[in-house]
């Protein structure tokens, strides 16, 4: 398909590529959902094996919800040739650890996005995320939270102040 938008809920039968390799850089994308509403696609095999491929999602931190495409078959992204784009539709600072699944798969996943391999972080709004390719979920394409660099910080701080308070209080008596 190289159409400039496909996407939305609702499914699809047969395998299905996203772009042609001859458009410019994200011009065929590939959505999870309409604008401003969370849905699920469903596919047959998916390529996104083209440099004009590009995935645009929307998450919701507030709801813990997200886009997400379900395949029967295998996922193929090629060495960093699609484009990753998200929105984030609410407005919460998530604490770390949650996990929004993106691309879930019967027949395994190959490739990764472009400038997100394994392990990559990918800010979004308020929050940072890591980038999975099956690795946290089998078969599955997730974004993790990581907790905020600043929180962890704090507490780290904190924790170091009530370690000196109770080594003066020892001392003292």
């Amino acid at each position: 398909l190289n159409f400039p938008t496909y996407g939305g809920s609702g499914a699809i039968g047969g395998a299905v590529t996203i772009g042609d390799g001859v458009g410019a850089a994200g011009s065929a994308l590939l959505t999870g959902g309409a604008a401003d509403s969370i849905a699920t696609l469903q596919t047959g095999s998916l390529s996104m094996n083209n440099l004009d491929a590009a995935f645009q999602f929307q998450l919701n931190s507030n709801l813990l919800t997200s886009d997400s495409i379900d395949i029967t078959g295998t996922l193929t992204l090629g060495n960093g040739l699609a484009g990753f784009e998200g929105l984030d539709l609410g407005g919460t600072m998530l604490s770390g650890g949650e996990q929004f699944v993106l691309f879930s798969t019967t027949g395994g996943i190959s490739g990764y996005f472009l400038g997100l391999e394994e392990g990559a972080i990918y800010d979004l709004g308020l929050n940072s995320f890591q980038i999975s390719y099956g690795l946290d979920l089998i078969n599955s394409v997730t974004l993790t939270a990581i907790p905020e660099p600043t929180g962890m910080a704090l507490c780290l701080t904190g924790f170091a102040g009530l370690a000196c308070l109770r080594r003066q209080r020892r001392r003292a008596a």
